[in-house]
């Protein structure tokens, strides 16, 4: 059992469940303090900061670099059907903005930081 706070997410999309499933785990999720769901028609993700990681079945559990690595593809678009579309950035910006306040500085910081290089990337390239 390590002792460091870990930064999570759980991942589903809709290339490896169907919404049932999706919805399901929303609902299980819910939008508990600590946490940032991001919920959209095509994926269902979770990022918070734990003391142990504990992987869920019907979930892809990234941890740490990796977790981090996802978000900052999903803020540039890099994640979604048509590569670059805006409206995933204003997802991630809601949901963030809709957890600040109840979130660990760790998970505060990496989600600002997406954010600032979700916007860099569109405004340097000709993604969005």
């Amino acid at each position: 059992m390590s002792l460091e706070t870990q930064l999570v997410a759980r991942v589903v999309h809709q290339r490896d469940a169907a919404l049932d499933t999706r919805e399901r785990l929303l609902g299980t999720l819910g939008n508990a303090p600590g946490r940032v769901v991001l919920a959209t028609c095509h994926r269902v993700e979770v990022y918070e900061t734990v003391d142990q990681v504990e992987s869920d079945s019907d979930m892809r559990t990234l941890v740490a670099h990796e977790a981090a690595a996802h978000l900052f593809r999903v803020a540039a678009g890099l994640d979604s059907a048509i590569a670059g579309e805006p409206q995933i950035l204003r997802q991630v910006r809601a949901a963030y903005e809709a957890a600040a306040g109840d979130l660990h500085p760790m998970l505060a910081r990496l989600f600002e930081r997406a954010l600032h290089v979700g916007r860099e990337i569109r405004r340097e390239t000709r993604l969005g």
